[in-house]
């Protein structure tokens, strides 16, 4: 990908904030809210000089030279979704990661730990992130001190990880604890929803913790 930045980039992650309950509430009308979504957002995104990584539904990964111009285009985004004049007086709201840093450049993409933060950022409020920001980096290298410097940053990592789910992916996270070289869905669903303490869609729970890189999903 010769056209990507490299060096010191900012590379941002979205995806759209509820899109199953909004399928599900929008039917065949949804197609039309997400052609409108993904439009507003490919326009911001050329506008600020960002270059599209890659692009998945409603998901899009785009890199910035300049840090400046990626916080102005997500201000607009937000504008402009909020503007949006949305059918069925839908609301369209977009979860957004940013980080810079300095990643690997490959022949499919960036690779390395600055592309995890931005993808994960995406889900913790700004009330958490401000929190993490506040605590400095203990979190990241918690733990046992006698134990080796790699143990001590991947316990860290699942740590940082766990406390910045939702109160229901953290319920589901549990629940999975109970299996041994993976599961299949029907499986988790068994487990999981037998005690009646999950409320959610275990799927898009799985999705999600799927997308935090908390579980690998393997074919």
């Amino acid at each position: 990908m010769p056209d990507l930045p490299t060096g010191t980039e900012t590379l941002l992650f979205t995806d759209m904030e509820g899109s199953t309950h909004l399928l599900q509430r929008l039917g065949e009308h949804y197609a039309a809210v997400l052609a409108d979504f993904r439009h507003l957002l490919r326009s911001l995104f050329q506008q600020y000089n960002g270059h599209a990584v890659d692009t998945q539904g409603d998901a899009f990964f785009v890199a910035f030279v300049r840090a400046t111009a990626s916080i102005s285009a997500v201000i607009d985004i937000q504008r402009a979704l909020a503007d949006h004049a949305w059918p069925d007086g839908a609301s369209v709201r977009v979860r957004i990661g940013l980080h810079t840093g300095e990643s690997l450049l490959t022949a499919d993409g960036y690779i390395g730990m600055d592309v995890h933060h931005a993808a994960r950022i995406r889900h913790f409020p700004p009330q958490t992130l401000l929190s993490r920001l506040e605590q400095g980096l203990s979190v990241l290298s918690g733990g046992a001190r006698d134990l080796p410097s790699r143990q001590q940053t991947l316990r860290g990592a699942i740590a940082w990880s766990y406390d910045l789910l939702s109160p229901e992916e953290q319920r589901l996270f549990r629940c999975l604890a109970v299996f041994m070289d993976g599961w299949s869905l029907q499986a988790a669903e068994e487990v999981c929803t037998v005690s009646g303490r999950l409320e959610g869609d275990i799927l898009e729970g799985l999705s999600s913790l799927v997308d935090k890189s908390l579980l690998r999903q393997e074919k």
